[in-house]
């Protein structure tokens, strides 16, 4: 899922290989190729288009899970090819480029903490997490000695 992210050397490296892999590949496939492919987009436009995307659908999540940070989410993922791209002009050594990120760290991680206690009393963690109960245990074996695994 990531890829060691802290040690990527820059915000390209992060974003188009280190992190969320998932989601990386999806948005690849389905808006970056295409928007190059189809339509002729630049990289640099593709890139913005895709970042949009992914601002769109952080947006979603963050609708659905906290009722707020639409905008926020939004903006976090639009500001991303722009520091990329001032970056790349900046030609900043390896590591040092991680500042323009944390700068707008703020507008995506501040929803989590300002929206997370609202979020638990809505959705309090149960009283107990059993990782196995007594139904799940037998079939988990049946499962592992189907396998091989033991």
């Amino acid at each position: 899922f990531y890829d060691y992210v802290f040690l990527s050397s820059s915000l390209k490296e992060f974003w188009g290989r280190r992190y969320n892999r998932l989601v990386n590949h999806l948005i690849l496939h389905t808006v970056y190729i295409p928007a190059q492919t189809y339509h002729n987009y630049s990289k640099r436009i593709s890139g913005f288009l895709a970042f949009a995307v992914s601002g769109v659908l952080h947006s979603y999540v963050a609708h659905f899970s906290f009722g707020r940070g639409h905008l926020r989410s939004i903006l976090f993922f639009l500001a991303q090819p722009i520091w990329m791209e001032i970056e790349s002009h900046l030609r900043l050594p390896a590591g040092r480029t991680h500042f323009f990120f944390f700068i707008s760290l703020y507008l995506y991680l501040g929803l989590f903490v300002e929206a997370m206690p609202d979020w638990m009393v809505v959705n309090p963690a149960p009283a107990t997490l059993p990782l196995i109960d007594d139904r799940m245990a037998p079939k988990l074996a049946d499962i592992i000695l189907q396998t091989g695994l033991l």
